[in-house]
C-alpha cells in the first residue's frame, strides 16, 4: 500500500504540476504575514503576537481552500480558478478554528516546555515532556484532520475525533507519513517551496487518507476480517489500473506515446 501510495502521490502531483506551483505561490504570499509582520512590529511584543496568530490563521484558511482542491486531484477530477475560489466558501470557518488551534498549541509548547525545564527538577522534566509527547501526537493525528473534513464529514468535531482514532489505528503508516511530508518539504526548499510545497504536502494528506479508506471499507463489510491483514493488492485494484505505468519518456514527452 505504501508503495502505490507514494507513486500515486507523485503521478498526480506531476499530471498538475502547472496548478501545484500556482497554488504553492499562493502559499508563499501568505506566508509573507506571519514571517514578514512580526519583524515590523519587533518592539512591540503585543504586536507580535497578535500577527503570529493571524498570519496562522490566514495560512490555515488558505490550506483548507488547497485541501479542497487537492482532493479533487486525488480523486481523478480537475477544478478551475472559479471552483478554486469556490473552495474558500467551502472551508474557511474550519481554517480560522483550526489556525486558532495550531496558534493555541504553538504558544502552549513554546512557552510552557522552556519554563518547565527552567525548573532543572524531576517535576519540571516530566511535565515538559508530557507536553511535548501530547503536542507530537496531536501533530501526527492532525495530518488526517482536513482530508476527514473535505472528503468526509465537513463537521469540525467529527473531523477532530476521527483523526485521533485514525492515528491510533495506523500509528506506523501516521508516522511513515508525517516522514514523507518532512521529506517532500526537505525537498521543496530547494525548489524554493514551489515544488512539492504546501500543497504538496496537503495532496500527499489526501492521497493517504483516500486509500486508508479503502481498509475500514473492508472492514465493514467484513466484521470478522483480521485487521492485521488488509488484502491490500484486491482492495486497491482499480486504483492502480486508473494510475497505470508510465515510462521515463512518458513523464518528459506525453505526447509521444
Amino acid at each position: 500500500m505504501i508503495g502505490f501510495f507514494i507513486k500515486k502521490t507523485f503521478f498526480d502531483l506531476w499530471d498538475n504540476l502547472i496548478s501545484i506551483v500556482l497554488i504553492n505561490l499562493g502559499f508563499l504570499l501568505v506566508l509573507a504575514v506571519p514571517i514578514g509582520l512580526p519583524l515590523l512590529f519587533a518592539k512591540v511584543t503585543v504586536l507580535v503576537y497578535a500577527t503570529l496568530v493571524v498570519g496562522c490563521v490566514l495560512f490555515f484558511v488558505y490550506a483548507a481552500a488547497v485541501s479542497c482542491a487537492v482532493r479533487e486531484i486525488a480523486c481523478y477530477r480537475s477544478f478551475g480558478f472559479r471552483e478554486f475560489f469556490g473552495f474558500f466558501a467551502e472551508s474557511w470557518k474550519v481554517g480560522v478554528v483550526f489556525g486558532l488551534l495550531i496558534a493555541a498549541l504553538g504558544f502552549l509548547c513554546g512557552l510552557a516546555i522552556p519554563f518547565y525545564l527552567s525548573m532543572k527538577s524531576f517535576l519540571g522534566l516530566f511535565a515538559a515532556s508530557l507536553i511535548f509527547w501530547t503536542a507530537a501526537v496531536l501533530v501526527l493525528a492532525l495530518q488526517y484532520f482536513f482530508p476527514l473534513y473535505v472528503q468526509l464529514d465537513h463537521n469540525f468535531k467529527k473531523s477532530l475525533r476521527k483523526s485521533f482514532i485514525l492515528f491510533f489505528d495506523n500509528p506506523l503508516f501516521t508516522f511513515f507519513l508525517f516522514i514523507h511530508n518532512i521529506v517532500i518539504f526537505a525537498i521543496s526548499i530547494f525548489l524554493a517551496l514551489l515544488v512539492p510545497g504546501c500543497t504538496g504536502i496537503l495532496l500527499a494528506q489526501n492521497e493517504a487518507f483516500k486509500l486508508r479508506m479503502y481498509k475500514y471499507d473492508y472492514l465493514e463489510e467484513n466484521p470478522d476480517a483480521n485487521r492485521r491483514h488488509i488484502p491490500w493488492g484486491a482492495l486497491l485494484y482499480d486504483e492502480r489500473e486508473k494510475v497505470g505505468s508510465r515510462s521515463f519518456r512518458n513523464f518528459i514527452f506525453p505526447w509521444k506515446d
